[in-house]
């Protein structure tokens, strides 16, 4: 799972201001001004975003809180992780650790899914290294259904996405459905960004290709193909919400299971 953070939250982390976060970014060669830099692009350290605002604004990759540290900057304070055995238990993890299919999950329900939804689905993914070793992982809310998978060398992106495709390949698109997605990439680009590279011809606004081509147009169709009501709902990442952390704790397992496999 990555929580991407906006140059203010960066700053919060070691008490300073936004003015130093981007000084520091610059002497790494990862932004320039405000903006980042082709580089922080290239290795995916840089996203675009909604903000608290609603506006777009650019987000970054956790790494960059260590590549900062190594310009003199220094942590704040550690920030908060919630203990995540207080919020389920070990046979949550028996699909990850024993391969039971999503299918033969005893009906439990994770957390307290929000009403008014036929399915609630959280979605997650993970990756070490970036590129390297990642995993997948869903949560259907209301049952605990879940599944996950993984690769052997892959991106936090790709695995991001590949959540979700898995995930409303088994929702199907007929129930009512409530996304709930710590990935403010993955939720631009479903519902904002995937629509508009479409008819620029799979450019973005910079006329590169897009990233990830392939696997966003399968999102994109599946997501467009459903015709029962579809909300999508951000959640703040290692917060304490139950689905969440169990997707996180689950994709988590499935990167380091990979972690040790070649090709």
């Amino acid at each position: 799972m990555t929580q991407w953070l906006s140059t203010i939250e960066l700053g919060s982390l070691f008490g300073t201001d936004p003015y130093g976060v981007l000084a520091g970014l610059e002497r790494l060669r990862l932004a320039e001004g405000s903006q980042p830099s082709a580089l922080a692009e290239r290795h995916e350290l840089a996203s675009q975003g909604a903000g608290d605002t609603g506006s777009l604004e650019t987000l970054w990759h956790p790494d960059v809180v260590e590549l900062l540290q190594g310009t003199g900057l220094e942590l704040a304070g550690q920030p908060q992780r919630f203990v995540t055995s207080a919020l389920f238990d070990e046979s949550d993890f028996l699909e990850a650790e024993s391969g039971v299919e999503a299918d033969d999950m005893p009906e439990k329900p994770v957390g307290r899914p929000r009403g008014g939804f036929d399915r609630v689905i959280a979605t997650d993914g993970a990756c070490s290294g970036n590129p390297g070793p990642g995993g997948w992982a869903w949560v259907e809310q209301t049952t605990g259904a879940r599944d996950s998978g993984g690769a052997t060398r892959t991106t936090n992106n790709v695995m991001e996405l590949t959540a979700l495709v898995q995930a409303l390949e088994y929702v199907g698109p007929e129930c009512s459905l409530l996304i709930r997605c710590d990935s403010q990439y993955v939720i631009n680009t479903v519902t904002k960004w995937a629509p508009n590279w479409r008819r620029k011809g799979w450019k973005k606004a910079d006329g590169k290709p897009v990233k990830n081509r392939e696997l966003v147009e399968e999102l994109l169709t599946a997501y467009e193909a459903r015709t029962g009501t579809t909300e999508v709902e951000w959640v703040k990442g290692h917060a304490g919400d139950a689905a969440n952390e169990l997707c996180d704790s689950l994709a988590v397992a499935q990167s380091r299971k990979f972690a040790g496999r070649k090709g």
